[in-house]
């Protein structure tokens, strides 16, 4: 790439609070006025707290960029070489995840050039149907990330209809495709994330429209707020595995046929861990996480990994769980994975999750067993009662959800 910077700034709500090194590792240098203020807080991450010792930065930023053939093209565009995340960051890292910019140092400060150019309808399906060829959606004006291993492009809702972001500016929706492979997932994410946004896991909006002749699922971010007059706020937020310090092909907690990565990834257990120990109100969070625990069995997602599960971060350093996302009915789909990409209670099997794999799950949490148990059964009673409101009596979802929750209150709590 041309130009290539010594050292990326890495930026909060306009403010440097670190940056990067391009050397081995990516060191992390915190700012004088952070390890002042907020020494030994996660300010970035939980697994990079505020210290004035250099600490790797590498597995926390390869999260923040696509994984497989998507990064591959990145690097191409970019003209480095797919491994070389300090490269792809330098040109891709002002728009990502979160609310972190990362950009070269010379340019902090300096008025931005980010923008956005409008879509018509008939650019949009263009975009789309270009989606194969040009991953991201990026253009040679595009300045942008986003994880995962799903065809997708970043879009921003303005008050003239749909844009694309340009020079770093801030997206607010994510664009995916449906899968050629396994058609109808992204429709099957839209139902589950209407369930979960009536039993109170998310708030993100998820629409199925059709464009290029394929079903497509626009999601609105969680990381993002608009406000009035139309300014888009970032919010910062990191996955499981970058609050534990794993690399993104570590995001399964068990090895399986089809995933990469070799396991060893996060598990319930590890996000209680960060919860207890950096959360505001740890009770209110971990009640919470039992709630998505629950969720992810009754609705059979086997592909709730690391990656798929965040933490808010307030600027106090304090966390809270992120609304759910990405959370898609696997066990629907005969071909997808269906062992569980984090296990409760010891059950791989999401179909054999029981109250009593709860009460076992609390155990490894530190937490009360009959709290757990009582919260989880009151999500199952929730799906039973708001299922029929938004899905049809013919989802395939539906009756996966029924016939699970009603097996789960009537399972046994002991041997």
């Amino acid at each position: 790439m041309k130009d290539r910077p010594r050292r990326l700034a890495v930026c909060l709500h306009d403010r440097a609070i670190a940056h990067i090194e391009d050397r081995p590792g990516l060191p992390v240098t915190y700012s004088d006025e952070v390890l002042d203020a907020l020494r030994g807080r996660p300010v970035l991450s939980c697994s990079l707290p505020v210290s004035n010792r250099r600490v790797s930065g590498r597995n926390f930023f390869d999260g923040v960029l696509p994984e497989g053939q998507f990064r591959a093209a990145l690097a191409a565009r970019a003209n480095v070489a797919a491994n070389d995340t300090y490269g792809l960051l330098a040109a891709f890292g002002r728009d990502i995840a979160g609310a972190l910019v990362v950009d070269d140092v010379a340019r902090v400060g300096s008025v931005g050039s980010h923008g956005s150019i409008s879509l018509s309808d008939d650019d949009l399906e263009r975009e789309v149907a270009e989606l194969p060829s040009r991953p991201l959606g990026v253009h040679d004006d595009s300045e942008l990330s986003i994880a995962g291993l799903q065809n997708k492009m970043l879009l921003v809702e303005t008050a003239h209809g749909w844009a694309r972001p340009t020079g770093g500016a801030p997206s607010t929706h994510i664009l995916k495709v449906d899968s050629q492979v396994h058609p109808g997932v992204v429709r099957a994410e839209a139902e589950a994330m209407a369930l979960a946004r009536l039993v109170g896991l998310t708030s993100v909006e998820a629409d199925v429209v059709t464009l290029a002749g394929v079903e497509c699922i626009v999601v609105e971010r969680f990381d993002r707020t608009v406000d009035e007059s139309g300014d888009v706020r970032r919010i910062h937020q990191e996955d499981i595995c970058q609050a534990l310090g794993y690399p993104p092909t570590q995001k399964y907690e068990l090895p399986g046929r089809g995933r990469p990565g070799r396991g060893g990834g996060p598990e319930f257990a590890d996000v209680a861990m960060l919860l207890d120990r950096h959360a505001a109100n740890p009770a209110a969070e971990l009640d919470q996480l039992a709630r998505v625990a629950t969720f992810t069995a009754l609705i059979g997602n086997a592909d709730a990994h690391g990656k798929n599960l965040s933490l808010l971060h307030a600027e106090t350093g304090r966390v809270t769980l992120a609304p759910l996302y990405d959370t898609v009915p696997t066990n629907r789909f005969p071909k997808l994975k269906s062992d569980a990409a984090m296990t409760i209670g010891g059950a791989v099997d999401l179909e054999h999750v029981t109250r009593l794999s709860l009460r076992t799950e609390a155990k490894h949490w530190n937490v009360d067993p009959d709290r757990m148990v009582s919260v989880s059964e009151d999500l199952a009673e929730a799906l039973l009662a708001e299922a029929p409101l938004v899905l049809s009596e013919e989802s395939a979802l539906r009756s996966l959800v029924e016939q699970r929750a009603h097996s789960f209150l009537t399972s046994k709590e002991s041997h």
